[in-house]
């Protein structure tokens, strides 16, 4: 991620990044043998990049910064016989996307909010996944309790939460 002083901002993955045989499914490739060699480096105009989004915000969070269409679209210009795959052992998002809650909840920000944005602790896949629980019967009935407790959660990882260990 950068910034100048013209007011762009943009993102740019500036790593070589190896191509392989599709049967390599290590990622990133690592060389051990003639099947895992790495057959170049992907061009870097080919590489994720982006520039002044209408956002005006660019979150990274180890979430995927591309589609994944990027993925196909650079198997077929590599050609039948190559693979490549940008690390997708991604986080799944959430955290970009508590970012950019928190981003949006004020139109300026400080040094103080910044501050409370990287120590956030709200996870919203636990929003997604509780409100199954509610349906659930448990037994032993102690099993009810947590799953209460569970329902109850405010979905922050605190130091004091005992439902963030459940």
């Amino acid at each position: 991620v950068s910034a100048d002083t013209a007011g762009n901002l943009g993102y740019n993955l500036r790593a070589g990044y190896p191509f392989v045989l599709p049967t390599t499914t290590v990622s990133p490739p690592v060389q051990v043998d003639d099947e895992t060699e790495w057959k170049g480096f992907l061009p870097f105009d080919t590489l994720p990049h982006g520039l002044n989004p209408a956002s005006g915000v660019i979150v990274a969070a180890n979430h995927a910064a591309v589609p994944p269409s990027y993925f196909s679209t650079i198997a077929a210009d590599l050609g039948e016989g190559l693979n490549v795959a940008l690390n997708q052992e991604f986080d799944y998002g959430y955290r970009a996307a508590r970012v950019e809650e928190l981003l949006a909840a004020r139109p300026l920000h400080s040094v103080e909010s910044f501050q409370a944005i990287q120590a956030d602790a709200k996870l919203l896949s636990a929003g997604e996944i509780l409100p199954y629980l509610s349906d659930l019967d448990f037994i032993p009935a102690s099993m009810t309790a947590a799953r209460e407790r569970l329902l109850a959660w405010d979905g922050v990882f605190s130091t004091s939460s005992s439902e963030a260990l459940l």
